[in-house]
């Protein structure tokens, strides 16, 4: 009877120890379970400050016309305390319009984002130019897109490009 007594007293006693384990693991996961609560509400404000300071895009798409746009551009940019922009150029000297605007397909553009495009200089048909200029600006519906005028003419119809452009 004394050892059955002592037994029991060895359970109750495992049993004590045993409930206080659970006790400090549930403390502990519960503090673990506010702490990643909190780390998610700092990341979910970080995350809304950083989208309210990120920088908007500058697009150049071009041919030869263009090179040394984007460095200046941004060196014009660099100390302005209007917004700021992330000056990206897909610039082809010497290619046709289809390629210069194939970047189009893939870029994801909002309202602030601003495209600047000059192509149809190494075009020699001057309604295929329009019709792939015409398609890409489709895609780039909500960013403002600026196309400039071809200012060297490499091909005989290339005066009919910037008539079509108006």
């Amino acid at each position: 009877m004394k050892e059955s007594q002592e037994q029991l007293l060895n359970a109750k006693k495992e049993i004590t120890e045993l409930e206080n384990q659970i006790r400090e693991l549930s403390i502990k996961l519960n503090t673990q379970r506010d702490k990643e609560q909190l780390i998610s509400r700092d990341k979910t404000e970080n995350n809304k400050i950083n989208n309210a300071f990120t920088k908007q895009n500058i697009f150049i798409m071009g041919t030869q016309q263009c090179i040394g746009l984007a460095a200046e551009l941004t060196k014009s940019r660099m100390n302005s305390r209007y917004e700021d922009y992330q000056v990206t150029a897909f610039i082809k000297p010497f290619a046709f319009t289809e390629e210069v605007l194939k970047p189009c397909t893939n870029l994801k553009v909002d309202t602030y984002d601003k495209i600047i495009s000059c192509v149809g200089e190494n075009d020699d048909d001057p309604v295929t130019a329009i019709a792939e200029l015409y398609a890409a600006l489709k895609l780039l519906k909500h960013a403002t897109v600026i196309v400039m005028n071809v200012t060297k003419i490499y091909f005989k119809h290339a005066i009919k490009i910037n008539m079509y452009k108006v």
